[in-house]
């Protein structure tokens, strides 16, 4: 019925209008089918951030952080290898920089720099985290990550120049985890891998949504020990977007960094691994 439905003449309202409906039914319909209890869920459907919210206190549910069709893809993999399915305790599994390579940034200026300068930057302008191997899944988390100070007035418009996003698009907070209650209605649930939506308890105009909430990562020193102490120099709390332009995947190693530098008014990067900042030259 709704392929016939969307197949006929329509205008776009009602287009809109029958999709809305037909959304709202099946959240429904799924909420009287799944258990409150020991429930696991993975695949392109787990990014739906505001589905998980609604699950986030249902006793013992866990979302696989690596919430596309190929993580479940490996999970199988390694069960029928290992006889086990072992809860993974850290997304950053992608291959760890190479910074021999740091020389291909000849046109750029290569500085020394400490975690409260970088800070500093932050106030005014974005800067690249690009740091030990990379993460796993949709979402930057903080070893390549795209940040700006979340209460400057133009963050998004400078990070949308960079990303070349649409201006309505809302961006996600990273946040220390201990402070994490202090701006969202967390009830003392984390968020390592910004899987679920909160609301906020203060304006945060960069980083929630119309319907005031936001797309939190909370950070611990275990967890990433690197952006914790950025965020503690920078207030506890940044805009943090995935290092990527659209529809491309994540800078992985020192060229695409390069390009990204090259392809866009982004001008700082912070090697956090070796202390160093690269900067734009005009």
């Amino acid at each position: 019925k709704a392929v016939d439905k969307l197949n006929e003449n329509i205008n776009n309202n009602e287009c809109q209008n029958f999709l809305y409906t037909l959304q709202k039914i099946t959240e429904k319909d799924l909420l009287k089918i799944i258990p409150k209890k020991n429930v696991n869920y993975s695949g392109g459907v787990a990014q739906n951030i505001l589905a998980n919210s609604n699950f986030i206190n249902y006793k013992n549910f866990k979302i696989d952080p690596i919430c596309i069709d190929s993580g479940i893809s490996l999970g199988l993999i390694n069960y029928f290898l290992k006889g086990t399915l072992n809860k993974v305790e850290s997304m950053y599994l992608g291959p760890e920089p190479n910074y021999d390579y740091i020389n291909i940034f000849n046109n750029y200026k290569i500085i020394p720099i400490e975690v409260e300068s970088v800070a500093k930057i932050l106030k005014d302008e974005p800067v690249a985290l690009f740091q030990g191997r990379s993460e796993q899944g949709q979402r930057g988390l903080g070893n390549r990550s795209l940040l700006i100070n979340c209460h400057n007035n133009k963050a998004k418009d400078k990070i949308n120049a960079i990303k070349k996003r649409e201006w309505y698009r809302p961006f996600s907070p990273s946040v220390i985890e201990e402070k994490a209650n202090d701006y969202f209605d967390m009830k003392g649930i984390t968020s390592p891998y910004m899987m679920y939506a909160f609301k906020t308890k203060q304006p945060l105009k960069n980083v929630s949504a119309t319907d005031g909430s936001s797309r939190v990562q909370t950070v611990n020193k275990h967890q990433n020990l690197s952006f914790y102490n950025l965020l503690k120099a920078s207030g506890d709390i940044l805009l943090n977007t995935s290092l990527n332009f659209p529809g491309q995947v994540l800078v992985e190693n020192m060229f695409d960094l390069k390009y990204m530098l090259d392809m866009s008014p982004l001008k700082y990067a912070w090697l956090a691994d070796i202390n160093k900042l690269i900067v734009k030259v005009k």
